[in-house]
């Protein structure tokens, strides 16, 4: 049983830190693409490409940015 209960344990803080480390990911990536746009008065899509990103990259880092605000 303290076996079963340690690996549950292990198993929900790999969870955790994929969640947190996709979510440090997510607000990097959106926090640079703002600050290159108003930085160098740039479009999305050129920020984007200078950052070497797609637009599904923004669009889904976004999504977790805001999730993360509600």
């Amino acid at each position: 049983m303290c076996e079963a209960v340690k690996s549950y344990g292990d198993e929900r803080e790999n969870i955790g830190r994929a969640e947190g480390h996709a979510k440090g990911e997510a607000m990097m990536l959106v926090t640079n693409v703002k600050n290159l746009m108003g930085n160098s008065k740039c479009s999305l899509e050129k920020a984007l490409a200078m950052l070497g990103y797609k637009i599904e990259d923004y669009e889904k880092s976004l999504k977790i940015v805001e999730e993360m605000n509600k």
